[in-house]
C-alpha cells in the first residue's frame, strides 16, 4: 500500500488523502480516504493505521485505518507524524 497526500493544480490547495493497494497481477485500486485537509500521512510498523495532520482548526495529528474508517484525534497542536 500507498498513502500519499493529493492536491490537484487549480484546485483549491486543499490536500486529499489517498491510499493505492497493489493487487495480483499489478493492478491498483486507489481509495480517497479524506476530502480534505489531509497531509503528511505514515503508515503503522504493522500497516493496521495511517497517521497524518489534518489543518482543519489547527494543526492536529490523526490516525486511520487503510479502509477510511475509525478516524480519531491523537495529539493536538502537532505536526510531521512517524511512528
Amino acid at each position: 500500500m500507498l498513502a500519499y497526500a493529493l492536491t490537484r493544480v487549480g484546485g483549491t490547495g486543499i490536500a486529499e488523502l489517498h491510499v493505492l493497494t497493489l493487487g495480483k497481477n499489478g493492478l491498483v485500486k486507489g481509495d480517497r480516504l479524506l476530502d480534505g485537509y489531509g497531509r503528511s500521512p505514515c503508515f503503522s510498523p504493522d500497516g493496521t493505521r495511517i497517521a497524518y495532520v489534518q489543518d482543519r482548526n489547527g494543526w492536529n495529528i490523526y490516525v486511520i485505518s487503510p479502509s477510511g474508517k475509525g478516524k480519531r484525534l491523537l495529539i493536538k497542536n502537532a505536526y510531521s507524524p512517524d511512528w
